[in-house]
């Protein structure tokens, strides 16, 4: 995705599969405050569906849980998209 002036970059917010979602909430109003567009997915998905939403939302970031980080990037990279930041949610 190129940003552009007029659009917020997107970031996509999830936590992977049975972890409590409060840091996901706290990342998802962090983000808005700064002026970022969030895609929150919820909670119970998987690396994959993680990855796939990532593409199909255009997004630039994905905030996942810190178990999952490699397992979102290796979904990404197998959809051809290595350029989506993975960042782990913080503790």
């Amino acid at each position: 995705m190129t940003p552009s002036p007029d659009r917020p970059l997107r970031v996509v917010v999830a936590v992977a599969g049975d972890d409590p979602d409060q840091q996901a909430i706290r990342a998802a109003r962090e983000r808005l405050a700064a002026g970022q567009e969030v895609v929150y997915l919820g909670t119970g998905l998987t690396p994959e569906q993680v990855a796939r939403s990532a593409v199909a939302e255009d997004a630039v970031e994905a905030v996942v849980s810190q178990e999952t980080v490699d397992a979102v990037r290796r979904a990404l990279a197998d959809l051809d998209a290595d350029d989506v930041d993975v960042t782990p949610l913080a503790r």
